[in-house]
């Protein structure tokens, strides 16, 4: 049974399409049905004065299934891209206290071969598409990050989106959103495992 509670809040921002295609099993379908997968689907709702859940879409998802944490898409221009990895971490790190054993890393490959931009975002689709199917994964989660800054008294505010997608349909199986905004002084890492903690909290696994 779904549960979805729907709002205008950042949707002119939050169409970040994370096109992928899981099951080798369904080779032959066709490419619009490779790039399903929407993220951000943002809703409202509080928990805290410094902490805001303001997405929720789910389904219930198995803890026993093959899972694979998936790299991080940064759309906030302040946040260093070498900080998507350490919230990738801090994922990885947390899913075992939500029961989810042993997930899997997707690391993306060294290219091999020079692909024009236009044609990039095709070719590493196509490169995890194949990593998914040859490892049996069957739910892969990510997060976007859409705002990502300090304010003149060192508090970090950040927001981002955590998705799972079910591979082997190909369509976004659990979204949420949420922000949070740090003490003065406190470190990046510190704000966003607290936000990415009550995140993964609601998630409903079986």
């Amino acid at each position: 049974m779904n549960n979805k509670h729907n709002t205008e809040r950042f949707l002119s921002n939050s169409a970040c399409l994370f096109c992928f295609w899981g099951a080798h099993r369904q080779k032959s379908c066709s490419f619009a049905v490779l790039c399903s997968w929407l993220f951000g689907l943002l809703l409202s709702g509080c928990q805290s004065p410094d902490m805001i859940i303001t997405s929720l879409y789910q389904q219930n998802l198995s803890g026993n299934a093959r899972w694979a944490v998936m790299p991080f898409q940064n759309h906030a221009t302040e946040m260093p891209e070498d900080f998507a990895l350490q919230l990738k971490r801090i994922l990885r790190v947390q899913l075992p206290a939500n029961g989810i054993a042993d997930a899997a890393v997707y690391r993306q490959p060294t290219a091999t071969i020079t692909v024009p931009g236009s044609a990039r975002d095709v070719y590493n689709l196509e490169r995890t598409r194949l990593w998914a199917g040859n490892n049996d994964v069957r739910y892969a989660i990510t997060g976007n990050v859409h705002e990502w800054q300090f304010d003149e008294q060192n508090r970090l505010s950040i927001s981002l989106v955590l998705s799972v997608l079910d591979v082997d349909s190909g369509k976004e199986a659990w979204s949420i959103d949420g922000m949070a905004q740090g003490n003065p002084d406190e470190s990046a890492y510190d704000v966003s495992r607290k936000l990415i903690v009550d995140l993964l909290a609601a998630m409903p696994i079986d």
